[in-house]
């Protein structure tokens, strides 16, 4: 009790004003003993004036109390009031699991975190290519990569997190090209004994809105056949090799499921697959059998945000149709989406022309055949056109919020 006496907090004077405010307000009150109010004139007026007034004082010592408390927990740029405003929104919100992998997941997680800290991304953890590559073959650990993009993007301060998690040692010999969050990750799998502990374990440190979690146990890897009869193991080889990708599976077999993310899904109010690389990133968590049954049983909404650009040794060609046909095809059961949020914006030709270069177009929105999957199409303008061709985060999360039921949304908050 006494710490909160001690210098530096700035609470005495507001604790003080209080008992002050009660004296005023007891010596107003006691005009009322006589359980009479007193007249408005003469000595009866003095009584009235005094409960007043310390009334208003033990108010805004109150006031001053809470500001002074709270203002050391928010510091952001916006008022105070709208920050905590925004803040009890956010507990209150709807709870999402996001399924995918990549870039696309971590951009999107930065803008759901704006609406609820009730969040579970659940994130495919067959990469092997880079640091992530390096350390599952040296270490036997998962592929922390998108993990850790993750759990930076759910993050307060994400900004220098995102500098300090992504920086790649540029020269030291076997640290060369590792990211200092993979390292990090690998260390804390080794101190607590399992890669779900060390996500955890990472969660707290980062302080993070939510949930990240791998969407199956063990070091999976992933294995395409080829439209040509070839077979490819590894998501780099698959994606270097330029063919069209018929089946899609992992190895080793059986598959660990993850119980976590089985029961996120079950208790979700919404659940949001994709933007990302299509057969690599978003289709490998379905090839969990336990995890894709989990998805289609569930009750909650489930919305699939189509990709804006084909990639090239992917989904060259690929309309929007083609990614609802996957989802039939390749995984154990065929998962049926309720919702698809899908661009209609032209990029600028100038742009177009540098990504087709590069083997990419954007993907064509084939309305025809879409409407016979029988899902609610949500087609708006969600292209954020800069340097790249990217999702419109913002306008993304208020379609969601829409659909999630939730009746609140709004983006100066």
């Amino acid at each position: 009790m006494w710490n909160w006496l001690k210098p530096g907090l700035k609470l005495k004077r507001w604790l003080f004003l209080t008992v002050f405010g009660g004296l005023i307000l007891s010596l107003g009150l006691s005009g009322f003993l006589d359980r009479h109010l007193p007249s408005l004139t003469g000595l009866g007026l003095r009584y009235w004036i005094l409960s007043g007034f310390g009334l208003l004082i033990i108010g805004a010592a109150l006031l001053g109390l809470i500001v002074s408390l709270v203002s050391r927990t928010y510091t952001g740029t916006a008022p105070l009031a709208q920050q905590l405003l925004r803040r009890a929104r956010q507990q209150s919100g709807p709870s999402i699991v996001a399924l995918g992998g990549g870039t696309g997941l971590s951009t999107l997680l930065r803008g759901l975190k704006q609406i609820t800290d009730n969040i579970t991304a659940i994130v495919a953890v067959t990469d092997d290519g880079g640091s992530s590559g390096r350390l599952r073959e040296n270490l036997g650990v998962p592929a922390p990569g998108d993990l850790r993009n993750c759990l930076v993007a759910l993050a307060p301060e994400e900004q220098q997190l995102s500098e300090l998690f992504s920086f790649r040692f540029e020269s030291g010999g076997e640290l060369q090209g590792h990211a200092v969050g993979n390292i990090l990750m690998a260390a804390l799998t080794d101190i607590y004994g399992g890669f779900p502990e060390a996500i955890r374990a990472c969660s707290e440190v980062l302080a993070i809105q939510g949930r990240v979690m791998p969407a199956m146990l063990g070091t999976p890897e992933l294995r395409a056949m080829m439209e040509d009869g070839s077979e490819y193991t590894g998501e780099t080889q698959i994606s270097s090799a330029g063919k069209k990708i018929t089946d899609l599976s992992i190895v080793p077999q059986p598959l660990r499921s993850n119980p976590e993310a089985i029961a996120a899904v079950a208790a979700a109010d919404l659940i949001v697959v994709g933007p990302g690389s299509l057969y690599t990133s978003i289709l490998t968590n379905f090839l969990e059998p336990a995890l894709c049954s989990a998805v289609i049983e569930a009750s909650a909404p489930l919305v699939y945000i189509c990709n804006l650009m084909t990639q090239k040794g992917e989904t060259e060609q690929y309309r929007v149709s083609d990614h609802l046909k996957a989802f039939k095809k390749i995984p154990p059961q065929p998962v049926k989406f309720d919702h698809l949020l899908v661009n209609t914006r032209q990029a600028p030709r100038e742009i177009l022309d540098e990504y087709r270069e590069e083997g990419a177009d954007q993907v064509r929105f084939d309305y025809s055949k879409v409407k016979k999957y029988k899902l609610k199409v949500h087609a708006r303008d969600f292209l954020d056109v800069g340097e790249h061709l990217r999702h419109d985060v913002a306008a993304l999360v208020r379609q969601l919020h829409k659909i999630s039921g939730y009746g609140w949304y709004n983006t100066n908050d």
